[in-house]
């Protein structure tokens, strides 16, 4: 088997405790995620799913640098991020992107979508105004939104499309690693779908590898080869995900199962919700 993309060991993340915070200096550290190791394939879809609370998002954030690890190791490409400062992990930023879970508040609204999606190819100094624009136009017609979207803002559009251009955004730099933070979770069924079917075809068409953070099995299913069970910051299972949901081994997993219905037919259910659109 071919070295993963990314793998993590012992790796522990602790946060401030801010429903601890004294009346004076800093407030307490508590312990989010408690020495996980986990190796992610190139070109993999893997899932993170656990309960609220189980330290999920923190992975996420670690994974894309957003949040530093307090121990362990954190090797993307056998380089270890974790012990990067900013100048050094900046070259890196362009090969690991994040889709979040609220567009409505991870785009600025003062600004166009060109502005939002030009943003990024700027940043790194891609090309001139004009080809900024012209390559926001052509993220937008990928993500299936139209060109003369340009100049709206974000608060003119449905969650749905918000997302959508959240996506555009995180493969504007034609990255190889996207982490999507439970970025179904607030839509209807029908867009769940329809955003489920264009994160399959992108990580099809850009050989992505992607981590999919969510806290919904039925969607884990149809879209990723793999799954890790967290648990107050802990992995208590992982595998293939066909074999996990069909056997679970962990008292936790099965919980989990057993707490959500899952369609027997999700192929079926994912077409039928994106022919209805979005």
């Amino acid at each position: 088997m071919n070295a993963p993309l990314v793998s993590l060991r012992g790796l522990r993340v602790s946060l401030p405790n801010r429903a601890a915070k004294p009346m004076f200096g800093p407030a307490p550290l508590i312990e989010i995620v408690k020495g996980i190791d986990l190796d992610i394939q190139r070109g993999a879809a893997l899932a993170i799913v656990g309960e609220s609370g189980s330290g999920k998002t923190t992975i996420g954030r670690t994974l894309v640098g957003l949040v530093k690890p307090s121990g362990g190791a954190l090797l993307y490409d056998g380089a270890d991020i974790g012990r990067m400062d900013e100048d050094a992990f900046r070259p890196l930023r362009a090969r690991i992107q994040m889709i979040f879970q609220d567009p409505q508040s991870s785009l600025n609204p003062r600004l166009t979508l060109a502005s939002i999606l030009a943003r990024p190819l700027e940043a790194f100094g891609k090309g001139t105004a004009a080809g900024r624009r012209k390559r926001a136009g052509e993220l937008l017609d990928i993500v299936g939104l139209p060109v003369a979207f340009l100049d709206r803002y974000p608060h003119e559009l449905s969650g749905g499309q918000r997302q959508r251009v959240g996506i555009a955004r995180a493969i504007a730099l034609a990255p190889e690693f996207i982490v999507a933070d439970e970025i179904v979770s607030g839509l209807d069924v029908s867009t769940q779908a329809q955003i489920l079917l264009l994160l399959r075809r992108l990580r099809a068409d850009f050989n992505l590898t992607l981590v999919f953070i969510s806290h919904d099995l039925s969607v884990v299913r149809v879209l990723c080869d793999e799954v890790a069970v967290l648990s107050a910051g802990q992995i208590v299972e992982q595998g293939k995900t066909a074999a996990v949901f069909a056997d679970p081994q962990h008292p936790y997993t099965r919980e989990l199962l057993d707490s959500v219905p899952l369609p027997d037919v999700e192929e079926g259910w994912i077409m039928r919700g994106a022919a209805t659109g979005a």
